[in-house]
């Protein structure tokens, strides 16, 4: 015998949840009927969040070298120094970062490079997709 207590509920959830997904279908339909690409904006953007996810792996990097103890701020103000530097004058944020005495005094060219490995960011999508059934 089932306990009707919960019923209530499920004449309304599964309904609304179908008009949702509906809604939603519709609403993608439409984004991506007339959707427009462009390589090059897009290559554009991902270059400039690459300078924002770097800057922060940067940071990092140097708060973890155990030889060399180095305040939070110190190490924020040399990569924040790097990256203005980069987006304002409109430099590359990665040769910036090689050639600062600054950040070289903490980090080697070898780690400093991996830092702007993109890589790093997607290194768990195959676990992921795999959790979830799409790989």
């Amino acid at each position: 015998e089932r306990d009707i207590s919960h019923s209530s509920v499920e004449r309304v959830v599964l309904p609304d949840a179908t008009i949702v997904l509906d809604f939603m279908i519709h609403r993608m339909n439409f984004i991506l009927k007339d959707l427009n690409v462009y390589p090059e904006r897009m290559q554009s953007n991902l270059k400039n969040t690459i300078l924002v996810l770097s800057s922060q792996r940067l940071l990092v990097e140097i708060l973890k070298q155990d030889k060399k103890k180095i305040e939070r701020e110190h190490a924020y103000k040399i990569v924040q120094t790097i990256a203005q530097k980069a987006w304002t004058e409109s430099q590359d944020f990665k040769k910036l970062s090689l050639k600062d005495p600054g950040l070289t005094a903490y980090l080697d060219a070898k780690t400093i490079e991996q830092c702007f490995d993109p890589q790093y960011f997607i290194r768990h999508v195959d676990a992921i997709f795999k959790r979830i059934g799409l790989n």
